[in-house]
């Protein structure tokens, strides 16, 4: 993730302020979660890299790490305080 996916995702010119987090879930479970998130202009824009460059990236993460990494996009709007 941070020697591939973010780089490339950063580098598009669409995707900034990448977010790397680790996920402290409230209940146990096996595994580790991690949370990525980007900042983006606005949804056009998201739909175009995701068409452009998104779709064949994730494809490439998929083929790293099989069913390992799950990803979808949620879109969250920031409200200023």
């Amino acid at each position: 993730m941070k020697e591939i996916y973010i780089p490339k995702a950063a580098n598009s010119g669409f995707l900034h302020e990448p977010r790397f987090a680790k996920i402290h879930a409230q209940h146990e479970q096996s595994g580790t979660s991690y949370s990525l998130q980007f900042k983006v202009k606005n949804v056009d824009t998201l739909n175009y890299w995701f068409e452009k460059e998104g779709e064949s990236l994730q494809k490439e993460l998929t083929s790293h790490f099989g069913n390992k990494a799950l990803g979808f996009v949620t879109l969250m709007e920031e409200i200023n305080l």
